[in-house]
């Protein structure tokens, strides 16, 4: 795995040279960004909104494990349906989302399904209540991995550590 650190959002040249790097390696791939005084021990609260693509459940569940050793208190997966979404989908989300949980051997989970006409901002808001924000980066092909204009909102409107991870392949 590479790990890299995020520093600069507001720098273009920043995210295309960290783009273009994730595209040369065969290995997967994981960023961190933290504010001022932010360390890992501090962490007890995580958010994990899912998108439902899967793809990154391998590599989530393999920092999850090792961030259960840590002392985390909960960890939280969110999964933001579209408002026009039936109790029928809300159901099918929520068991999909619990197993999952279960395959990450995620301890303590807490599962939050919930309607939004905007999921970037949804996923903002409720990120304010955590330690660590953990998303996947958006893969067009094997070797085109691309950080995408919501992981970016994202990453520039929250407070919380982020942890941006993007499997190998």
């Amino acid at each position: 795995s590479l790990l890299l650190g995020l520093s600069n959002l507001n720098k273009k040249n920043a995210i295309s040279g960290i783009e273009g790097l994730m595209n040369r390696v065969d290995s997967d791939v994981v960023v961190l960004r933290t504010v001022g005084g932010w360390n890992f021990s501090s962490v007890k609260r995580v958010l994990v909104p899912v998108g439902g693509r899967g793809g990154q459940d391998l590599l989530r569940a393999r920092l999850l494990g090792s961030l259960q050793y840590t002392g985390i208190e909960k960890i939280t997966y969110l999964q933001v349906l579209a408002e026009t979404a039936g109790d029928d989908d809300l159901r099918r989300s929520r068991k999909s989302l619990k197993r999952q949980a279960e395959d990450e051997q995620a301890e303590n989970a807490e599962i939050i399904i919930t309607k939004s006409s905007g999921p970037t901002e949804e996923i903002i808001r409720r990120a304010a209540d955590f330690d660590l924000l953990i998303l996947g980066l958006q893969r067009l092909s094997r070797r085109r991995k691309i950080f995408g204009d919501a992981v970016l909102k994202i990453a520039k409107k929250t407070k919380c550590g982020l942890i941006l991870i993007n499997r190998k392949g």
